[in-house]
């Protein structure tokens, strides 16, 4: 149920903040090094389908879905002191404009925006990945954008392609290299 979901996000930023906080103490200090951030997560719709579609996209419905889905997790993350909001592995530029446009009814929310891309030039659903990012670092909350989920021999091409439109900071994380199964799950 809703409340339930609610306590579970707010507890794992309360969780990941006092990992922060205890790195800090214990070894950030000591080395200079700074306090480590917070990203609270939003993940793609297609991940609630549980059927891969967050690889591929073209999930069959509308924005207002898309808002709906979004926005109660959008809003408990924005309650909490989460450094950031990580919009990642999205697989089109619908979802990214829907999360933009929730972002932008929390003006002091900064965010990550990263895509899954199918190779070294588009994402996921088939969009350039160079239109996605430039979208995303079309808007001012938004701090870093990037790839994620994506087969490793692509992501030099893609930082080229972000590079080329942008001078937000490009960031990059990996995935195993596998692919999903969606009937073996």
């Amino acid at each position: 149920d809703d409340a339930a979901i609610g306590a579970l996000l707010r507890s794992a930023v309360a969780l990941a903040e006092e990992a922060c906080q205890t790195f800090h103490e214990q070894e950030g200090r000591a080395t200079g090094r700074r306090r480590p951030l917070v990203l609270a997560s939003v993940g793609p719709y297609g991940a609630a389908l549980a059927d891969g579609s967050e690889y591929r996209g073209g999930y069959g419905v509308d924005r207002a879905t898309l808002r709906s889905f979004h926005r109660p997790r959008l809003e408990i993350l924005a309650s909490t002191p989460a450094d950031l909001i990580a919009c990642e592995t999205l697989p089109c530029p619908e979802e990214a404009e829907v999360l933009l446009g929730l972002l932008a009814e929390h003006p002091a929310l900064r965010a990550t925006v990263s895509f899954s891309c199918r190779d070294d030039q588009r994402v996921s659903q088939g969009e350039t990945f160079a239109a996605c990012v430039a979208l995303a670092a079309s808007s001012p909350q938004v701090v870093a954008v990037g790839v994620n989920c994506t087969a490793p021999e692509h992501v030099e091409s893609l930082v080229a392609a972000a590079a080329a439109v942008t001078d937000t900071p490009i960031m990059v994380y990996p995935n195993s290299a596998e692919t999903w199964d969606a009937a073996a799950r």
